[in-house]
């Protein structure tokens, strides 16, 4: 039976008829399909936003190594290379933003040199190079050692060297000009740019010991892009990457 309202007008009184939920649902649709269609997409896209923001990670320093070793991420007696690698040097870092953890984004890529490759195949026969990957690693490293996040660096030696004379210089920041805990290091440079993992103590640590004799440990400097994109997070980035290039000096 349909909905009456009662209008009482003169002593007498009106039925008025009142329209089917259905009916009024349909209604609202036809007059406000777009106002409503616009306020859900900016409902859920509010609520996706605050999800991520609730679940996503916050890292204490973003690391790269790049060389002619693959750390691979699957798991090998029980653990990953990537995995242990990254819990070494969260070992050393500690917690660097002040939220009671430490949690280290690493970043690998595999770029081996020809003279790299002969040893490789020198190693293993059978190995086959997936050179779409090498491509694309080599890529990814010459844009993020200029524009990236990632100030602290384990590059092969001729990476480094390559990276060096392609910037005369002026990419890495001098590690001999920070005067702290540097003595006995055996420096990759004359002008102290890069310093060799394997005369660090941090040489012992799970994966970081089973990387190449030639492998150092390097910090870019400061770009001018990066003091004017973005200078705020870049500035503390680089600020990080100092405490950590000052904790792998010191770690016993």
């Amino acid at each position: 039976m349909e909905e009456l309202d009662k209008n009482v007008e003169g002593g007498g009184e009106t039925a008025i008829r009142k329209p089917p939920m259905k009916e009024r649902l349909e209604n609202f649709w036809y007059h406000y399909k777009w106002h409503s269609l616009v306020a859900l997409f900016l409902i859920i896209t509010v609520l996706v936003c605050s999800l991520q923001m609730c679940t996503r990670t916050s890292y204490d320093i973003y690391i790269t190594y790049a060389g002619y070793r693959e750390v691979k991420r699957t798991a090998v007696a029980g653990g990953s290379p990537y995995g242990e690698m990254v819990g070494s040097l969260e070992r050393i870092t500690g917690d660097l933003d002040g939220d009671g953890e430490t949690n280290v984004s690493l970043r690998t890529l595999f770029i081996p040199s020809e003279e790299e490759r002969e040893l490789l195949l020198s190693e293993n026969e059978n190995l086959e190079i997936n050179e779409a990957l090498v491509t694309e690693d080599r890529k990814t490293l010459d844009s993020e050692i200029v524009f990236g996040d990632n100030y602290v660096y384990f590059l092969s030696e001729s990476l480094f060297l390559e990276y060096e004379d392609r910037y005369d210089g002026g990419l890495f920041l001098s590690l001999s000009e920070l005067g702290k805990n540097t003595e006995g290091v055996k420096f990759a440079s004359d002008n102290g740019n890069a310093v060799y993992l394997s005369s660090l103590k941090i040489s012992s640590l799970p994966v970081l010991c089973d990387l190449p004799d030639d492998t150092v440990v390097c910090m870019r400097n400061l770009s001018e892009v990066s003091q004017v994109f973005g200078k705020a997070q870049n500035e503390e980035n680089y600020r990080r990457g100092l405490s950590v290039i000052e904790a792998i000096f010191s770690f016993e």
